[in-house]
């Protein structure tokens, strides 16, 4: 009869015992599933609102004149976003290349058109252009007294037709003009090199020209698409355009000047391969009225139209953001 008894407890302490398990993991999973639902509730509240607020933005940027084009800027931050052939493309920002650090809100636009970068009330830029046997005769004196600091000068390009390489025929007397003129130096050459060979050709071309000159800027592979016709680089890879570029890079750099790499968005990011070109300077060529471009530059072409004092022809305007001695 003990015995009974005994048992009879042990059951009903090990039955109390399972409905309180089971009380707790009820209630547990009752509050569980309660806290999950207000998560999930405050989540799509929270995503709402941030439609909403997105919403809100892009129709207050395109009210605003913004254009689509920018608008996409504003909102998609991680990519590059370009139009081309007809299409908008998102390009992710590579994580590993050095990043470009220059603030828009420091760049002033002066009342000639030329941009200044002013930090803290102090101009950290330097005022360029760059020419070409297009822009004539220039009174380099006047250009000087326009505030002009520097010149990269073309001394040469490759016929994207013939492949033969032709010296500017106002190189030299470009190069003695703004040196004497007590403005600095540098140079261009525009590349249909479809070889590494070629490139190096290219390198050895300027190198001999400038030797005689006081070159303090860098010396610019040009690579860009030809604007109208066939261009003989047609057929070549952006890896294999790239190999070119730093072949011609290492080049000058074994003869101790500066190189840089000269291209245009569309170029740098859909074309070449910016993880091959990341050891050498780049000339960005843009021309909206804010700096986009992702990657660490040197210098920007902000336009194609500008004027100068001294040519009579438009001139191509540029801001350098190092000081090249």
């Amino acid at each position: 009869m003990k015995k009974r008894v005994v048992v009879f407890l042990i059951l009903l302490v090990l039955l109390t015992a399972s409905i309180g398990v089971s009380c707790f993991f009820f209630l547990k999973y009752r509050n569980e599933k309660k806290e999950y639902k207000e998560y999930k509730d405050k989540q799509v509240e929270l995503q709402k609102n941030n439609t909403d607020e997105l919403k809100e933005k892009i129709k207050t940027d395109l009210e605003n004149g913004v254009g689509t084009i920018n608008t996409l800027r504003n909102v998609f931050d991680e990519d590059v976003v370009l139009y081309d052939s007809g299409k908008f493309k998102f390009i992710p920002i590579n994580t590993s290349l050095k990043k470009n650090t220059i603030n828009n809100d420091n760049l002033v636009t002066d009342d000639d058109g030329s941009i200044s970068y002013v930090v803290n009330g102090e101009n950290k830029g330097h005022k360029g252009i760059d020419v070409s046997k297009f822009q004539g005769d220039i009174d380099w004196e006047k250009v000087k007294a326009g505030g002009v600091e520097f010149a990269i000068i073309r001394v040469g390009y490759r016929g994207y037709g013939s492949g033969e390489i032709v010296e500017d025929e106002k190189a030299k007397q470009n190069l003695e003009g703004a040196t004497k003129a007590g403005i600095k130096v540098g140079v261009y050459f525009y590349s249909q090199a479809i070889t590494v060979e070629e490139g190096i050709e290219e390198a050895d071309f300027v190198l001999k020209l400038i030797k005689d000159y006081d070159i303090t800027y860098p010396v610019v592979f040009d690579t860009e698409p030809v604007s109208e016709g066939v261009s003989r680089m047609d057929d070549l890879t952006g890896d294999e355009i790239s190999d070119i570029a730093v072949e011609f890079c290492k080049r000058i750099e074994n003869k101790g000047y500066k190189p840089m790499i000269y291209a245009n968005l569309r170029w740098f990011l859909l074309t070449l391969n910016c993880d091959k070109l990341e050891g050498y300077d780049k000339w960005f060529a843009g021309y909206d009225k804010t700096l986009y471009f992702p990657y660490e530059i040197k210098m920007w072409q902000y336009s194609e139209t500008g004027y100068v004092d001294g040519i009579d022809t438009q001139v191509d305007l540029d801001i350098c953001f190092s000081d090249y001695e």
